[in-house]
């Protein structure tokens, strides 16, 4: 049963480690440090991959569906989201350049 908690555990605490972290320390108090470290970097490289793996399923997807969906929202409407697209990069982009500044900046 260890085992089990030791395999499925990990991937909640990467997905919600404040929520699953009263459940993940008990479990694996058993284990050493470094075994617990191991678990831990398996748990984010586990929702990583999963990740990148719902990612490029989902943009498969839309490519596929392109055409009906550039017909369902016609020319004003493709326009409009690709404003939105734009002005939504942007602020990241705005959001990244500030942090960096900031981070340059403060001691």
């Amino acid at each position: 049963m260890k085992t089990f908690w030791l395999c499925l555990v990990p991937l909640f605490v990467a997905v919600d480690a404040i929520g699953v972290l009263p459940l993940f320390v008990p479990l694996t108090e058993w284990t050493g440090r470094t075994q617990r470290q191991m678990v831990i970097l398996q748990s984010v490289v586990t929702a990583s991959m999963a990740a990148v793996i719902v990612n490029i399923i989902l943009a498969g997807i839309i490519f596929l569906l392109g055409r009906p969906i550039t017909r369902v929202l016609g020319k004003t409407g493709t326009k409009t989201i690709s404003k939105l697209a734009s002005l939504l990069l942007a602020a990241i982009a705005v959001m990244l350049m500030r942090k960096g500044i900031t981070g340059v900046l403060d001691p």
